[in-house]
């Protein structure tokens, strides 16, 4: 009984196996769909690119808005005296240290796929929002 159930399956399973032969129209067509998988990924890889150097000529713009905003300060912490001069200078560095881990993140841009890309990108508009933030409360020292 053992060995009838035994030799049913092994038929059974060569028979699966047997049926599982590429046919050549089934080998082209999985070539077919191989090849515009790759396309597609390609294409979706071509698009992220694009998107992050975009996005970089965006965040560069608006770092050297905020550098110009500093030069600016720099101009009026000079002729600033006592102790105000010595706040003003304060606020220069502190947003220098913030603009400068900005731009070194902007700097290791990667991200080669949607989520990493994603996440990239979730992190720079965070740093670059609490940048300009900090530049927005500083601005009210230098008028």
């Amino acid at each position: 009984m053992r060995y009838a159930s035994f030799l049913t399956l092994s038929l059974i399973a060569l028979g699966a196996l047997a049926g599982c032969q590429e046919t050549p129209g089934a080998k082209k067509a999985n070539d077919k769909a191989s090849k515009e998988i790759k396309e597609a990924e390609n294409a979706t890889a071509d698009a992220l690119k694009v998107q992050r150097e975009e996005y970089k000529k965006k965040m560069d713009a608006d770092l050297e808005k905020l550098d110009s905003k500093l030069d600016t300060w720099k101009e009026k912490a000079k002729d600033a005296k006592g102790d105000a001069k010595v706040a003003l200078e304060k606020q220069i560095d502190t947003l220098e240290v913030q603009r400068d881990k900005v731009r070194e993140q902007l700097k290791d841009l990667k991200g080669d796929t949607k989520d990493a890309w994603a996440e990239v990108k979730k992190g720079l508009d965070k740093a670059m929002g609490e940048l300009s933030d900090a530049f927005d409360k500083a601005k009210d020292s230098f008028k």
